[in-house]
C-alpha cells in the first residue's frame, strides 16, 4: 500500500490491524480490533448545484450525519454523496474505502477537509489506509502531522 511508504517517510507511527473487506460502520464492528482509538466513518460529499465543492467529512462511527445541519454550517446549498467516479478520480478511493488518508491523491486541492470536533479529544483515530481490508491506529499529533503535510487543514465541525 503505497500510503503506508507516505506515513513511513514522514515517520508517522501506526498500527495496522488487518481484517476481511468491511464497508460499513455496522459491518466494522463486528471485527475485532483492541484499540482505544475512535472509530471513524468518512463520508465525501458534495454541493448539490455546479460548479460543484466537494467535502470528506469524518465523524465517529456511532454519531448521526446530520447533512442538513451540516450544509447550514457551511453556508453551502444541498450536500449529496460524491459518486464512485468522483471519488475514484479526486481521491483515487474505491467505495467502502473512504479515508482521510486518500487526501494525499488529491494534489489539486479541490477537496475541503472536515472532522468532527468531537474526535479531536481521543489520543487516536482508526481509519482505513485507503483499502478496506485493513485499519490503522494513528495518534492524533500524527493524524495533524499527515494532513499538514498533504495540504488539507482540518476544519472542525460540532454538529
Amino acid at each position: 500500500m503505497r500510503i503506508l511508504q507516505v506515513l513511513d517517510s514522514l515517520g508517522i507511527n501506526y498500527k495496522r490491524f488487518d481484517h476481511v473487506a468491511v464497508f460499513t460502520c455496522e459491518e466494522s464492528s463486528k471485527i475485532h480490533i483492541d484499540s482505544p482509538g475512535a472509530h471513524t466513518k468518512n463520508l465525501f460529499l458534495k454541493t448539490e448545484k455546479p460548479p460543484h465543492k466537494y467535502f470528506l467529512y469524518t465523524l465517529e462511527c456511532k454519531q448521526h450525519a446530520d447533512l442538513k445541519n451540516l450544509r447550514l454550517r457551511l453556508n453551502s446549498d444541498r450536500l449529496t454523496f460524491a459518486n464512485d467516479q468522483e471519488l475514484q478520480a479526486i481521491l483515487g478511493l474505491t467505495p467502502g474505502s473512504v479515508s482521510p488518508l486518500g487526501l494525499i491523491n488529491d494534489i489539486s486541492h479541490q477537496v475541503t477537509y472536515l472532522i468532527d470536533r468531537q474526535l479531536t479529544t481521543y489520543n487516536s483515530l482508526l481509519v482505513h489506509p485507503n483499502d478496506n481490508t485493513a485499519t490503522l491506529e494513528i495518534s492524533w499529533p500524527d493524524f495533524e502531522k499527515f494532513l499538514s503535510r498533504t495540504g488539507h487543514p482540518p476544519s472542525q465541525v460540532n454538529i
